[in-house]
């Protein structure tokens, strides 16, 4: 089997994986407060990693390294992956995944906004408005029923969480760190993990260990194996084998997945208008993406080699 045919084989795990993602943080929320499981589920993850790197020889990074990974870590998985999972707690878990993949949207945005001499085109304008219309079409009826302000609240935590998670991409995007990408999440996943920690504390949002029942720790323990530790890695072999615009692809995939298996094994409202919106909403944020893509292209061949290291490079997607 040849590199390519596994870059393909990944990218369709990463589709698939970090769609069902969704479904655990759904079911895991249902019996304990959500900034708790993410910083358990992260934390752990973060332990796993480092320790990995540590025993094969690896330095732990200086002040200012870890000072920049704690800030990512901080952006991506504390407002990000946490508020994602305490938004979970009212919202589905397919409404969920609609609302995160407006993310590649934001960061396309805001580093279109960073890069000199660019403008909102018509096509970044056209899918601005085309994101925000499939939302409104599948949300607006929910959050007008008086018996859904739970869901509001879910909802504005999310659309939050994703604002903090893309500002993080963007950031981490822009920092010259010189570690093992693998071994720098290590520390972005436990530094971002206590943070969630000291949130859930501060809060309010924790339960005992023990209290804790076995369908959390299951969901927790499929977060950490295959949503941070195998879909990560998948994800890292399909960049670092096909076009990066090619496995955006998953962006794309990842809510058909939450919405079907929400269907499915939560029993979750799917109908026609939700899945119109749904469609509305990704047909926007391929938009954003491709107008993204042309002008950060036409930069690419027209700057000299030496200052390409300044344009945001690709950004990794914790799920």
């Amino acid at each position: 089997m040849n590199q390519k045919t596994k870059a393909y084989i990944a990218l369709g795990v990463v589709s698939f994986v970090w769609g069902t993602t969704y479904l655990a943080m759904r079911t895991g929320v249902q019996h304990m407060p959500g900034l708790m499981l993410a910083a358990i589920r992260n934390t752990i993850s973060g332990i796993i990693v480092i320790t990995w790197f540590l025993i094969k020889g690896y330095r732990i990074p200086d002040y200012k390294t870890l000072l920049r990974l704690g800030i990512i870590g901080v952006l991506l998985l504390g407002f990000g992956n946490g508020l994602m999972c305490w938004g979970e707690q009212t919202v589905p878990s397919g409404l969920a995944s609609v609302l995160a993949a407006v993310n590649p949207m934001c960061m396309a945005l805001f580093s279109l906004m960073l890069i000199r001499g660019t403008r909102l085109s018509p096509l970044v304008i056209t899918g601005l408005i085309l994101g925000l219309a499939g939302i409104f079409i599948i949300f607006f009826p929910l959050l007008m029923a008086p018996l859904q302000t739970g869901l509001a609240f879910g909802a504005m935590l999310i659309v939050i969480g994703v604002l903090g998670w893309s500002s993080g991409s963007v950031y981490a995007a822009k920092q010259k760190i010189s570690l093992n990408i693998f071994y720098a999440c290590g520390w972005e996943f436990l530094l971002g993990g206590i943070a969630l920690g000291i949130a859930s504390s501060l809060t309010g949002h924790t339960i005992p260990l023990a209290a804790i029942d076995k369908e959390s720790w299951l969901s927790i323990a499929y977060l950490i194996a295959l949503g941070s530790l195998v879909g990560y890695s998948a994800y890292q072999y399909a960049l670092n084998h096909l076009p990066t615009a090619q496995v955006a692809i998953y962006g794309y995939i990842n809510p058909i997945v939450a919405l079907f298996l929400g269907w499915m094994v939560l029993h979750e409202r799917l109908n026609g208008r939700i899945f119109i919106g749904a469609l509305v909403t990704l047909a926007g944020i391929y938009l954003v993406q491709r107008s993204y893509n042309k002008v950060k292209r036409s930069l690419m061949q027209r700057i000299p080699e030496k200052k390409k290291s300044h344009l945001p490079r690709r950004v990794v997607l914790h799920k």
